[in-house]
């Protein structure tokens, strides 16, 4: 009996981190279409000073997003929507560091990756 659950269980369907990229990029081309679309208001009114003022934040915007997938691409990639659910359940009490952070997510797609290994 034992053996027969083993081989029904069926874990439910994870694509791994494919969805973040997209969800990072989508949400960051619609911050710069935003960023656009005010300087070009502003330019459209004539306005020179709020123009500029709208158009500054769009290379330190450009600067952190070249840095952020430079640094969490790699995280994006193994952590799967599932797993990193399980990050909420997190004691927010509790001072964790990055590395114990970094540990963690570790684990959690070498779990991941040991549950679709064959067992035949």
């Amino acid at each position: 009996l034992r053996r027969c659950c083993i081989f029904v269980y069926r874990p439910k369907f994870d694509g791994g981190g494919i969805r973040w990229p997209f969800i990072f990029d989508m949400v960051i081309s619609s911050l710069f279409v935003g960023q656009i679309l005010l300087t070009i208001q502003m330019v459209l009114k004539q306005a020179a000073g709020p123009a500029i003022a709208a158009s500054i934040p769009m290379l330190p915007t450009l600067l952190s997003v070249l840095n952020m997938k430079k640094k969490y691409m790699r995280s994006f990639r193994d952590a799967a929507l599932l797993q990193t659910s399980l990050l909420d359940g997190w004691d927010s009490s509790k001072v964790t560091s990055e590395e114990q952070r970094e540990e963690f997510r570790s684990f959690l797609v070498d779990a991941h990756k040991a549950a679709y290994v064959p067992v035949c």
